[in-house]
């Protein structure tokens, strides 16, 4: 966690790539934590947005049906003013509530996980990890009965992903009323049915379970590179 590390929250793409050295140097896009990239137009009346894309698969946060496969590459993304390019690394969970009006109603809404895995992936692990508080506390830590961290830990093999979590001081969250609403997996390439969820080590189908299941149909974008090594695909 950032207050731990030293590491600020919001950070440049080589914190989480150093061997990546095309990276370095690298000023117009960020990461917020360890996985998710932010591509911003930086210049008036752009409607595309040229991005960098470190070797892997990243995942659109808002528009979940396409995926980037990368070589480490930049790729021109389509970029209109209701449109913020957000992409999530492979191997990551993310959990994620809708908004509100304040920050205090916000924090009661359910959460979604977002699980990614390598695009076609068949066998692949990712991890995510939680804290939340009263958002009065003066820093964030545990052993005040005002808090709950939670580690999570996904997998996929033979066909079926399988969800545990690690809690410490629970409490706080189960009197708070918290709840996991969705779970939304992406980067399997069509290849596993949602009916194939372990959470916990108990098997979720759905109709079973209060929390939904989602299978989305993505399309696994990848460019031959260029002359100069630039991919030229428009997203």
């Amino acid at each position: 966690m950032a207050r731990t590390s030293g590491a600020p929250i919001a950070r440049p793409i080589f914190f989480s790539f150093p061997s990546y050295k095309e990276c370095y140097g690298l000023s117009t896009q960020f990461l917020l934590g360890s996985s998710l990239m932010v591509s911003p137009v930086l210049e008036q009346g752009k409607t595309l947005v040229k991005a960098l894309f470190p070797p892997g698969s990243w995942c659109s946060v808002f528009d979940m049906t396409q995926t980037i496969v990368s070589k480490g590459q930049y790729f021109t993304l389509d970029a209109p003013l209701n449109v913020v390019n957000v992409h999530l690394y492979q191997n990551t969970i993310l959990p994620m509530q809708p908004g509100g009006m304040i920050s205090n109603e916000a924090r009661m809404t359910p959460f979604t996980l977002i699980v990614t895995f390598p695009a076609g992936a068949s066998e692949a692990q990712a991890k995510g990890n939680l804290y939340l508080d009263n958002d009065e506390l003066p820093e964030m830590k545990l052993g005040n009965v005002y808090s709950t961290y939670v580690d999570l830990y996904a997998t996929v093999k033979e066909g079926t992903v399988k969800i545990c979590s690690q809690v410490q001081e629970g409490n706080f969250a189960l009197d708070k009323g918290w709840k996991i609403e969705k779970v939304t997996v992406l980067g399997l390439g069509g290849s596993v049915d949602t009916s194939g969820l372990e959470i916990d080590g108990s098997p979720v189908a759905n109709g079973a379970s209060n929390i939904e299941l989602s299978s989305v149909e993505q399309m696994h974008l990848q460019d031959d590179d260029d002359e100069d090594g630039q991919g030229k695909k428009n997203l």
